[in-house]
């Protein structure tokens, strides 16, 4: 039972944390009292199988990630030196080591469902085997041992002793950043041969080149700044891990990394709000301790204070990220945002004026993909005027042949156009063309991310007018059709900062909307209507 014990300092977040270390703490210790007077949820099996039945993730999830806080919170006041969290953290390792399986139902797949690894069974292996490692003094054997012993169980002996790759190894998205992360930061706590370890560790490197593909040439995480902080932390936390045990470097492309690292404050718009393109928010936040570290190791952008994380940033309760708070935050160096931030492979475009606006192009076929060519969002006074509405409800529709039928993941759940009530299409091959950006204007013809006949060119124009922002689309079109210009706004009142050539009353609707958190809302959309046939200009003025 080898356990290595890491660098990973509990009093940097006092030593260094500054301002954000205070409240960090504080805010630790308000959950962690409130944890203490809770009862251990149960995990029940008819909570695990509703997600069969009907699709919802949510009772199950809730009560899970409820452990995995515990497990969390416990393990970082025992970490920072509260001898009392000892018990409590022996009570939800054994609640969790007696645990059917550390899987998500919504994950489950083939075979012994005890040994599978998704996320959530690779998180939970870190998340013992290294607080096993930093709090081990203050635990008894029995805890430490049975602790270990299901890591390797569930999750490292079934890695070691695979027939075939799992799917995460080969998955193009932040699985395999955090399962790769996860099970080589458990080998290198476990595994006391170094040639093992490298043995073990070297498949990985498939699985971290996967990771990096699902990025832009230009370090842009297509699948939006909250997957951003969670693959990078990581990709992040098991580099600097191999590197320490190891002494040497993990062979990865470090070159694409460092533009990885740049890429969150480029979602900074403006007062707090982030580019919700993709299953992201409006609202992410940064993590402050990867943030540090990524501004030490690569240069990457201070992070201003609104965008950070603090302690209540994660609902799911991961360890790796919140001991990363703790032990790499510093105090952040002078955060100033660029006028403009251009990511010109993934076609994303900030423009930080009077009235921020940010907009996309790309295809249709990217990770955690919407239906969202030219798709933009418009601040207005530090708010959301026009708007992405970005990630909705995960259910079992949501990653099925159904996720289109989704409001939020349609092109109709965006501020793009209806031809002829025809909405965008999804795959790679629907794409924008001709982007450009130029004089704080973006250019891009959409005509492409639409299955119509009709249309030869649709080419989207949207530029800072001083005080506002002005945006042009251009059709060309074979035969007279009718076209819905539809903006996702605010709220009905949005409209009244809004003007059209030609001069045209909107038709104002509501949707239906599951957020990401479970919550039913309405969504708000305009609608300007009007034929069109040859070339036909539409332009809408907000000021």
């Amino acid at each position: 039972m080898f356990i290595y014990k890491p660098s990973l300092d509990a009093e940097n977040i006092v030593k260094n944390g500054g301002e954000y270390g205070k409240r960090y703490l504080a805010e630790l210790d308000a959950e962690y009292k409130k944890l203490i007077a809770a009862p251990i949820p149960e995990l029940s099996a008819e909570k695990f199988a509703e997600f069969k039945r009907s699709g919802s993730r949510i009772s199950y999830e809730r009560d899970y990630f409820l452990r995995r806080t515990m497990l969390r919170d416990f393990a970082l006041k025992l970490w920072l030196g509260d001898k009392t969290a000892a018990v409590h953290l022996t009570n939800i390792i054994d609640a969790i080591c007696s645990e059917t399986t550390w899987i998500l139902p919504a994950h489950e797949g083939k075979g012994d469902i005890r040994t599978q690894i998704d996320l959530f069974a690779a998180e939970t292996a870190q998340t013992l085997t290294e607080a096993v490692a930093l709090t081990g003094g203050s635990l008894d054997a029995e805890t430490k041992e049975r602790a270990i012993d299901e890591v390797n169980t569930r999750v490292l002996k079934p890695f070691i002793n695979r027939t075939q790759k799992y799917g995460w190894e080969r998955s193009v998205s932040n699985w395999s950043a955090v399962c790769g992360g996860c099970v080589g930061m458990t080998v290198l706590y476990l595994i006391e041969d170094k040639n093992a370890v490298k043995q073990l560790t070297e498949p990985l490197k498939e699985a971290f080149e996967n990771y990096m593909r699902s990025f832009a040439d230009d370090g842009a995480c297509l699948e939006g700044l909250y997957y951003w902080g969670y693959g990078m932390t990581y990709l992040t936390a098991f580099l600097e891990l191999y590197r320490e045990r190891m002494g040497e470097e993990f062979p990865v492309n470090y070159e694409k990394i460092a533009k990885m690292a740049d890429f969150p404050h480029k979602c900074c718009i403006t007062d707090g709000v982030t580019v919700s393109f993709s299953d992201a928010g409006c609202r992410d936040k940064i993590y402050a301790g990867l943030s540090s570290r990524l501004t030490k190791e690569y240069g990457a952008t201070p992070i201003a204070d609104e965008y950070l994380s603090y302690f209540y940033g994660d609902d799911c309760g991961r360890w790796c990220r919140a001991a990363r708070d703790v032990a790499w935050a510093e105090e952040q160096r002078e955060a100033v945002l660029p006028a403009r931030s251009v990511l010109p492979d993934a076609e994303w475009v900030v423009v930080r004026g009077d009235m921020p606006f940010a907009i996309k192009g790309g295809n249709n076929g990217e990770p955690h993909n919407h239906n969202d060519i030219g798709s933009f969002t418009v601040i207005c006074d530090g708010e959301p005027l026009v708007i992405d509405i970005g990630a909705g409800e995960y259910t079992k529709d949501y990653f099925s042949d159904k996720r289109y039928t989704i409001f939020c993941n349609r092109s109709a759940g965006h501020s793009v156009p209806l031809i002829d009530n025809i909405e965008q299409s999804v795959g790679g091959e629907y794409a924008a063309g001709c982007f450009t950006f130029e004089d704080d204007t973006v250019k891009m013809d959409i005509a492409g991310a639409y299955d119509s006949e009709k249309l030869q060119s649709l080419v989207r124009q949207i530029k800072s007018n001083g005080k506002g922002v002005n945006l042009t689309d251009t059709f060309i079109l074979t035969q007279k059709s009718v076209i819905r210009e539809r903006f996702i706004i605010s709220d009905k009142n949005s409209v009244k900062r809004f003007k059209t050539i030609p001069p045209l009353i909107p038709e104002i609707k509501t949707f239906p909307h599951r957020t990401h958190d479970g919550k039913t809302i309405e969504i708000t959309a305009a609608d300007y209507i009007f034929e069109a046939a040859g070339e036909f200009i539409f332009s809408l003025i907000i000021e």
